[in-house]
Parts: structure tokens; C-alpha cells; sequence
């Protein structure tokens, strides 16, 4: 509606819906609206830091990005959060003295989480402090539990699913 009505500038909010330039089946209609949308956009804001890259595909000229990916609310976790983040801790059995990297993804290929946990594995042995890895089950595709089973197993296979949490569905907030 807005590219229609010439409205600028115009900041397009793309989370999630450039995400089939990262999968090799593009549907021509998704490229299409797209290129329709991009050609007049000012800034594009996208969640998924690989997008960027893929952007040559779709336009031929400068666009401005800004990638501001999902994540937490980090005034959650400041001092004074104290009785909750033991909870978490405490139901997890992460040990206070550890640190936590948190992957509030949706499970699916295309967001990475065999590279997450590909990545943790090498970086682990090298770790000073104990660190755990905490993925969310945030399962919006058809095969997110056959994808959940081949991370929980890639895990298994590289020495580190004990250092490893699987924490469940829980509301964004």
C-alpha cells in the first residue's frame, strides 16, 4: 500500500519475509513483490544478518540496511533481575558462574541453528569459563522436530550436549 501511494520515505520492516533468498527454491512471486517493494525502498531493516549479501539478487542499486536481529531484552537481565534468573538457573542446572548464549530462534535450516551448534562445539574446548548453549523451541515449520532431533544430535556427536540447554516454548515477552 505504500509503494502504491509513493509514501516517503519509505522504511521497510522485513523480518522474517526476506528470509526464501537464503533457501535454493525461490518462488518467482516472492522475488517479484520484492523487487516491487525494494526498487522504491529507503531502508531496509531485516532481522537475519545474511540477508544483506543476497540483496544484489533483487536490485541493482545502494540500499541502506539495518539489521536489528531477534534477541532479548537485555534490561531483563541487569542486576536486581535476581529471583527469576536463579529460576531459570536453578531449572536449567546452569551453574551461576556460567555464561549463557541464548538462541531465541525459529526452528528451521535456514536459521542456522546446525551453525550455531557447529560453532559452539569448536569454540568450546577453547572456552576459559564454563559456558552453556541455550536454544528455545520456537518450532514454526513442518519439520521443526525431525530439524530440533539433527542439532540435539550434531550435539551428541561433537562432545558438548551436556552443555546444552533445551529450554521450551515460552511467550516472546
Amino acid at each position: 500500500c505504500c509503494v502504491r501511494a509513493g509514501s516517503r520515505p519509505l522504511i521497510v520492516s522485513a523480518w522474517g519475509s526476506l528470509n526464501h533468498l537464503l533457501v535454493p527454491e525461490i518462488r518467482r512471486v516472492d522475488v517479484s513483490l520484492a523487487r516491487q517493494v525494494l526498487s522504491v525502498t529507503d531502508v531496509l531493516i531485516v532481522d537475519n544478518p545474511n540477508i544483506p549479501s543476497r540483496l544484489g539478487e533483487l536490485i541493482d542499486r545502494p540500499l541502506r540496511v539495518e539489521c536489528l536481529p531477534l534477541g532479548i531484552d537485555g534490561n531483563l537481565f541487569r542486576p536486581g533481575y535476581v529471583d527469576k534468573n536463579a529460576a531459570w538457573r536453578f531449572s536449567l542446572e546452569i551453574p551461576e558462574d556460567a555464561t549463557v548464549l541464548f538462541s531465541p530462534r525459529g526452528w528451521a535450516e535456514l536459521y542456522g541453528q546446525h551453525l550455531i551448534m557447529e560453532a559452539f562445539a569448536l569454540a568450546y574446548p577453547k572456552l576459559r569459563n564454563p559456558t552453556i548453549l541455550a536454544f528455545v523451541a520456537m518450532g514454526r515449520s513442518k519439520t521443526a522436530k525431525e530439524y530440533g532431533d539433527q542439532v540435539f544430535h550434531l550435539g551428541v556427536s561433537r562432545g558438548v550436549a551436556h552443555a546444552v540447554r533445551w529450554i521450551p516454548a515460552v511467550s516472546y515477552e
